[in-house]
């Protein structure tokens, strides 16, 4: 295992007994701490007096890493790198358009589908009624996979297959593929809880294991 290289790990499933949820370590650096908030955002403008919670930087987009509206329909992300690049949406206006104007996974996957992207990057989604997806971003193609009552997960890789993925030897590479694991080997319990997928995001390598806690220790 590779120790002190940050990375995020994300997760979206249901059913839970608490009702479909998203999870993120968002690891970043110490020297970026004092730039985190949580943000509320309200627009007379959007339909049905939709509010959004979020999780973010100052002076970044508005969803800047995850965020969940007031029709339930959540969003978080990751960073990959890719090739794949082009004029479009950038992944942090875009999941801060989602949220602002859509109710649902299905309806956000549909607007996602009519736009063109900048390419990089995943988004995680999951909404009330128990949907879940994940979409791979590139520029000249998307890869959408959807769910209902089941389980989507992404680390900083794209899987063989997906969009234009860098083959990236450094330390985050290294580690992402592991973390993957250790998610799809959680995920796939029968047992999990949020309370159990709670712990599992505070977890730190050990022996060949590769912890989704990753924040650096500089």
């Amino acid at each position: 295992p590779i120790v002190g290289e940050d990375g995020c790990s994300t997760w979206a499933v249901s059913p839970l007994a608490e009702g479909p949820a998203v999870g993120k370590n968002r690891d970043f650096s110490g020297e970026h701490a004092a730039q985190q908030a949580v943000f509320s955002h309200q627009d007379p403008s959007w339909a049905n007096a939709r509010r959004m919670l979020c999780v973010g930087s100052f002076g970044c987009p508005g969803v800047y890493s995850s965020g969940i509206n007031s029709d339930g329909l959540s969003v978080v992300d990751t960073h990959i790198p890719t090739p794949d690049h082009g004029v479009g949406w950038l992944r942090y206006f875009l999941m801060t358009r989602l949220l602002a104007h859509h109710d649902d996974v299905a309806s956000a996957l549909r607007y996602i589908k009519s736009v063109s992207h900048a390419g990089g990057g995943s988004l995680l989604l999951s909404d009330q009624g128990g949907r879940v997806a994940a979409v791979d971003l590139g520029h000249a193609s998307l890869s959408i996979v959807e769910r209902n009552n089941g389980w989507v997960a992404r680390t900083n890789h794209f899987d063989p297959g997906s969009v234009a993925n860098l083959d990236d030897k450094k330390p985050l590479h290294n580690s992402t593929l592991g973390r993957r694991q250790t998610l799809i080997h959680a995920l796939s319990k029968k047992t999990r809880t949020l309370s159990s997928l709670t712990q599992l995001m505070k977890t730190h390598s050990s022996g060949n294991k590769e912890g989704l806690c990753r924040h650096n220790e500089d």
